[in-house]
């Protein structure tokens, strides 16, 4: 499915089935088919437009074609009546003019390759899954990262098309560096950072056979011990059948050759509601965070969502001291602390894509669900060359001035600048608005 070629499958309790197509700078073809009816109408209603259409079907299920004049530009469509017959309950996951789905694969040689399906969508990376986009130049699909030991650290991919739409997804890769010794491996606490169709371990964690005898540590909370689990061969794979999804933090023990690099690639996992279970109450369980940021651990108010409680011990693992080396405790009404290791402030310590790290419930834990709350991709729009400026005034009532150029753009605020922390701000360019001491970020919304 791509920008040029949308198709849509309904049906009601009699089940007809509604197609719809649309290819670039043509009308919309509409093709209904029914055994119920010979002549009906229907209307689609959204915030944004509304248009409607006519014609005639046979009760033998023949063809018959009609157009709509108006483009379909945006979703959802909210439900629609048909002629009293049907009641058709639709959103489009793929807008006319959008991006289809990004894809991410690795080759067997490590090489790493995007492909989309939409001619007129233009790939973009970042380094964290919310931006900030660069587009990559004389990028089209499908296109080759080339071989992954050229590349380090992290990248995230979307692709955005020339209306502004963006793909229904963010891709990426994290790339780990991990020592490794010929015969007793090093422990690495790490995690699986992304949505992949099939989360098996032979699936996500492949290694070369030059690794064969690396162990995997997977810490059990019902019986508070380790599972080990050791790869065979790229042939048999790991010696015990496992999944590895976004949450699970893990040891990973090479033996080979110094360094092993382990190359995560998927789908940035997004949803109103990320579910991650925690341990109960005095138990300990090794998690991640489901999104992959670089941000402070905090608490239910912050970025995460980590639904700290009073006496939790979180524990970050030391490789070169192979030990957990760092420990932070939770006090309510100050945050977290450090007991041992750097002190992060009362956010705690930063968790980065691909790390895994130790969490032990309070006894008096009641909180056992980790929710996080984080979309980033789909509705995107590319506002264009609207600058927002900031300048702070020279005088006793520490003012600030924002301005912009184009008064159909809205002033958005933040305190974390996150995907969906953002807040409009009434007024018109300039905008004077006072310093309370605290940071605060400002943005442009597209009109």
């Amino acid at each position: 499915m791509d920008a040029g070629h949308l198709t849509l499958i309904v049906a009601d309790l009699e089940r007809p089935s509604l197609y719809l197509n649309r290819r670039e700078s043509s009308p919309i073809d509409l093709t209904l088919r029914s055994h119920l009816v010979q002549r009906a109408e229907m209307t689609f209603s959204a915030s944004t437009m509304n248009f409607g259409f006519s014609g005639n079907w046979s009760r033998t299920g023949r063809w018959s074609r009609t157009t709509i004049s108006r483009p379909l530009i945006r979703t959802p469509i909210t439900p629609a009546i048909l002629a009293g017959y049907f009641l058709l309950i639709l959103t489009l996951a793929v807008r006319a003019g959008s991006c289809a789905p990004l894809k991410i694969e690795q080759s067997p040689a490590a090489d790493i390759t995007l492909s989309w399906g939409s001619a007129g969508c233009r790939l973009e990376s970042a380094d964290e899954p919310i931006g900030l986009w660069v587009v990559v130049p004389n990028a089209s699909s499908p296109y080759s990262l080339g071989n992954v030991v050229r590349l380090s650290g992290k990248k995230f991919f979307r692709v955005l098309s020339t209306n502004g739409n963006c793909s229904p997804n963010v891709v990426g890769f994290v790339r780990q560096k991990l020592a490794s010794r010929p015969t007793v491996g090093l422990r690495h606490l790490v995690a699986n950072p992304f949505n992949r169709a099939d989360h098996r371990v032979n699936h996500v964690l492949l290694l070369s056979d030059a690794y064969i005898g690396t162990l995997m540590e997977r810490w059990d909370v019902v019986s508070q011990r380790f599972v080990t689990n050791r790869f065979e061969g790229s042939a048999a794979g790991w010696a015990l059948p496992a999944t590895l999804e976004p949450g699970e933090g893990f040891f990973l023990d090479p033996v080979g050759p110094d360094p092993l690099f382990v190359t995560w690639i998927g789908e940035v996992p997004e949803a109103a509601a990320l579910v991650n279970s925690l341990p109960p109450a005095g138990l300990r369980a090794l998690r991640s965070s489901i999104v992959p940021q670089t941000v402070p651990i905090g608490d239910q108010t912050s970025v995460l969502g980590f639904p700290a409680e009073d006496g939790d011990l979180l524990e970050v693992f030391d490789t070169a001291a192979q030990r957990f080396s760092g420990q932070y405790e939770y006090l309510d009404g100050f945050g977290w602390g450090p007991l041992s290791g750097a002190d992060f402030g009362s956010k705690g310590p930063v968790i980065t894509a691909g790390m895994g790290f130790s969490i032990t419930k309070s006894r008096s834990a009641t909180k056992a669900t980790w929710i996080t709350q984080f979309v980033v991709s789909g509705g995107c729009m590319d506002c264009g060359p609207v600058t927002l400026n900031i300048r702070l005034l020279s005088d006793p009532l520490n003012l600030v001035e924002l301005s912009w150029s184009d008064p159909s753009y809205h002033l958005q605020t933040s305190l974390l600048a996150v995907p969906n922390g953002w807040f409009n701000i009434e007024g018109a360019s300039p905008l004077m608005l006072p310093t309370d001491g605290s940071a605060r970020f400002f943005k442009l919304s597209c009109p």
